[in-house]
């Protein structure tokens, strides 16, 4: 994400002690990050309605934050293609260090020299979020609703289908004979 990110702390005009901040989320986040092996967006994310509360505790050298993020997605479900919502619920901690370049960052740990006065969380949110989604989203294993009745039908009829097409392989049928 780029400096005019929404998701951008300015860590050296914090006061020391504890303060909050609040960040709304927003499918533009999903849209705009990617790994480098991943192609950028998730194109299953239709929406996101969500809320990042961020407990800050500044020391000198060091700022922990406690990350709450709550909220919906709204996803297609993965048997009928219908929008679904998920609830996210998650907290995470970051850690902010102040140190040269001799530091390195952790996974969660952010090691800043001491002319960066800026952090981007849009990284660190999404990743907290996109962990919290599920691998396999369907309407009724959470009491989310039922699948769509004309894609369930249309689905049915073509497994009908295919298994009544389904041959057996030939090597089968001569093991069928040992028995």
């Amino acid at each position: 994400m780029s400096e005019k990110s929404a998701y951008i702390l300015d860590v050296r005009s914090l006061p020391y002690g504890q303060s909050t901040q609040q960040y709304h989320i927003t499918k533009e986040l999903f849209d705009g990050i990617g790994t480098e092996n991943e192609q950028k967006g998730f194109e299953d994310i239709i929406s996101a309605d969500i809320t990042a509360d961020v407990m800050i505790d500044k020391s000198e050298k060091l700022i922990s934050l406690i990350i709450s993020c709550n909220g919906t997605i709204e996803v297609v479900c993965d048997r009928c293609l219908d929008p679904l919502d998920v609830e996210i619920a998650c907290e995470d901690n970051l850690y902010i260090k102040f140190g040269g370049d001799e530091m390195r960052d952790g996974d969660d740990v952010i090691v800043l020299d001491d002319k960066e006065t800026k952090v981007d969380l849009a990284q660190y949110l999404y990743e907290i979020i996109i962990t919290q989604k599920p691998y396999r989203c369907v309407h009724g294993e959470n009491g989310e609703g039922q699948c769509n009745e004309n894609m369930m039908a249309i689905l049915e009829k073509q497994c009908k289908k295919d298994y009544d097409k389904e041959e057996i392989d030939p090597r089968w049928t001569a093991l069928q004979k040992l028995k």
